[in-house]
């Protein structure tokens, strides 16, 4: 029964304020269940930070490899030296054990 008469009581409620009901109803539809919701553009936002995060990782990673090519690209021996020990490269002849801490 009491169902009933919370039904009813809405029902009169919305008849009363069509205007604030359909205000409400917008609202809601516009915070939370529509494709530009508030919560849409909440996790788009993080989102977007995460990716600019690895934007900048992946800048400070490029600027350490061009520096890396900077200091052996005119000495053939510093080539070999980063080959060896950050591509783990070997000569023909010889073998590598890569211990890792």
């Amino acid at each position: 029964m009491r169902t009933k008469e919370i039904a009813l009581g809405l029902v009169v409620y919305v008849k009363h304020h069509k205007f604030g009901t359909i205000v409400l109803i917008s609202t809601i539809w516009l915070c939370f269940l529509s494709e530009h919701s508030v919560l849409a553009i909440w996790q788009l936002r993080r989102e977007k930070e995460r990716l600019q995060n690895e934007i900048i990782n992946y800048k400070n990673t490029i600027s350490e490899f061009e520096q890396s090519i900077d200091e052996v690209s005119g000495d053939r021996n510093a080539m070999e030296h980063f080959a060896r020990e950050r591509l783990n490269m070997k000569k023909p002849n010889e073998d590598v054990y890569i211990i890792e801490d």
